[in-house]
């Protein structure tokens, strides 16, 4: 079975309506960006979190969605810390 990421979301749009999303994807780095592009638009997240286990949920900071993509710095980030664990000591 393929690991999904789902982020559950409330934000309020550029027109000030109150709306609940959710994003399915198995990129947990598309899944950010998604809503930080919206972000970029006007959107106003209130709230952030994401599906680790069936069931069971981590609240993200809502400041890190500040419009600015952030899918390539944390597969950057996830590729240093891979190179580290398959250095030899």
């Amino acid at each position: 079975m393929e690991k999904v990421t789902t982020l559950l979301f409330c934000a309020l749009s550029p027109q000030r309506r109150y709306v609940e999303f959710s994003y399915v994807n198995p990129d947990f780095e598309i899944c950010l960006d998604q809503v930080t592009f919206l972000v970029s638009y006007g959107w106003q997240v209130i709230s952030i979190k994401c599906q680790y286990q069936q069931g069971n949920y981590v609240p993200l900071p809502v400041e890190a969605f500040d419009g600015v993509p952030l899918g390539s710095s944390i597969k950057q980030l996830q590729h240093q810390w891979e190179d580290l664990l398959h250095t030899p000591m």
